[in-house]
């Protein structure tokens, strides 16, 4: 008797498992299995080591998106991929374990998953992807020594986390009061969008503001670029809201597009005369490349600095440019 209950025991097990795989949707490739969707209604997933014998190694793209029924999942240590997408817009997910063999976090895999509030990266991680961890709450973060390779700003509307903080053996990237950089501060790459602090001088070390670096810093009234600053990614400044007004020194020789759109309270971009590539259109909200000597062979000249991108509802507002 105790034999055959046993026996169904385990028949039960198997079809149990049989049945829960079953609500996956996966790709073969080199004996290895890829989670392309899932289509169940758990809250709380462990996501299988393997299925059909063969392992777990990827989350596929999108494999998770919107997702609403999800609030804890647990990716075992066969995954070494997240991969783009995987968890956005999982809104009621509030728990993730990753496990300890997770190489590569891709663009926008938990973005917006705005129940959030905490994540640990496990020291396996070498890269992490553009928007990541983007629009959640997370309150704080730490960037292990393996990562040696951050997409775009990771972390844009994570309007609680006060500071980005790096392993201090990290051989690639460093933190310096909150600040992500690169190890030697010559790139500031993404400033927390929950730190509550009004002013922010960038230090002299930095030659290059990442794309995006600043991007929803709505509590900064002011930022003070140093002398330093060769570079100005594109969208560098998007979203500032409460941005008055910018310096721009003469070490500034290229202003990505957009740098300062949507920062609806700046009133002027202030202009160093000595600039030698840009100079100010009177009454206008933007600034011109100075025009090459004509004795010069003709380059490209850089676009305009546009700023700002206003509401509909204030488009027709006047700002100006000034030198100094």
């Amino acid at each position: 008797m105790k034999k055959v209950f046993h026996i169904l025991f385990r028949l039960l097990l198997l079809v149990t498992a049989t049945t829960v795989q079953a609500q996956y949707t996966y790709t073969t490739a080199n004996g290895t299995i890829t989670i392309t969707g899932y289509s169940g209604l758990a809250s709380t997933l462990n996501i299988p080591t393997n299925i059909g014998g063969l392992p777990v190694t990827s989350i596929g793209t999108s494999a998770f998106q919107e997702d609403l029924s999800l609030s804890s999942v647990s990716i075992p240590n066969s995954v070494t991929n997240i991969e783009d997408n995987a968890f956005n817009i999982c809104l009621s997910l509030t728990n993730v374990t990753m496990g300890n063999s997770v190489i590569a976090i891709g663009d926008y895999a938990f973005f917006a998953c705005n129940s959030l509030s905490n994540i640990t990266i496990p020291a396996s991680v070498t890269t992490i992807g553009d928007s990541a961890f983007g629009a959640t709450p997370l309150y704080s973060i730490s960037i292990p020594a393996s990562v040696t390779n951050i997409g775009v700003n990771p972390f844009p509307g994570c309007y609680r986390l006060p500071a980005i903080n790096v392993a201090t053996n990290n051989p690639t990237y460093s933190s310096v009061a909150g600040v992500l950089f690169d190890l030697n501060q010559t790139t500031l790459i993404a400033y927390p969008p929950g730190d509550v602090g009004t002013s922010y001088n960038i230090p002299n070390s930095t030659t290059s503001i990442a794309p995006y670096a600043f991007e929803d810093g709505e509590n900064l009234t002011n930022i003070s670029i140093p002398n330093s600053v060769i570079s100005i990614g594109e969208d560098a400044f998007l979203g500032c809201s409460s941005l008055t007004s910018v310096n721009i020194p003469s070490s500034v020789t290229n202003v990505g597009y957009g740098a300062f759109s949507y920062c609806f309270s700046l009133t002027a971009i202030n202009l160093d005369t000595n600039n030698p590539a840009y100079s100010s259109a009177p009454g206008s909200c933007s600034t011109r490349p100075r025009p090459r000597s004509s004795n010069t062979q003709p380059a490209m000249l850089q676009p305009p600095i546009r700023f700002p991108t206003t509401s509909p509802a204030s488009r027709n507002r006047r700002c100006k440019a000034v030198n100094t």
